[in-house]
């Protein structure tokens, strides 16, 4: 219990880019550097720096920071390690996505989540969103 005799609650988790392969066999790799392109540009602004740094990604973060600064957009998404990718997102398979988004799930009262759209196309952004939708729904 907390103060007051109020149920503790847990705080709400926003996690980066959850992304979706378009096609159903291989299309983890596609996913994996969609949700790496979105963490980099959100990890380029040195005000996110103190939770790259308390997530264990310092050097991550000034690599891309680094890279961001020659808006070498490629470069930045290769400064993400897949270490940062699986401890920030929520992407592969759809099945993977909805496993990543209930570990998540146990931990926080909600889980809010948003599509990776950093570099994609628009229609590109609405197939993520789409397929979010589907792999997030209840069921």
């Amino acid at each position: 219990m907390g103060n007051r005799g109020r149920a503790r609650r847990r705080a709400a988790l926003s996690t980066p880019p959850p992304s979706i392969p378009e096609q159903p066999t291989g299309g983890e790799v596609q996913a994996r550097r969609e949700a790496a392109a979105q963490i980099a540009f959100y990890a380029a602004p040195r005000t996110y720096g103190t939770v790259i740094d308390v997530a264990g990604f310092s050097e991550a973060g000034e690599r891309i920071r680094t890279a961001f600064a020659s808006r070498d957009f490629d470069a930045m998404a290769a400064a993400v390690p897949d270490a940062m990718v699986d401890a920030m997102s929520a992407s592969g398979t759809p099945a993977q996505v909805g496993a990543k988004l209930k570990e998540f799930a146990r931990h926080v009262d909600h889980v809010i989540v948003y599509p990776a759209s950093f570099g994609m196309t628009g229609e590109r952004s609405r197939q993520v969103t789409a397929d979010l939708l589907k792999a997030a729904a209840p069921g």
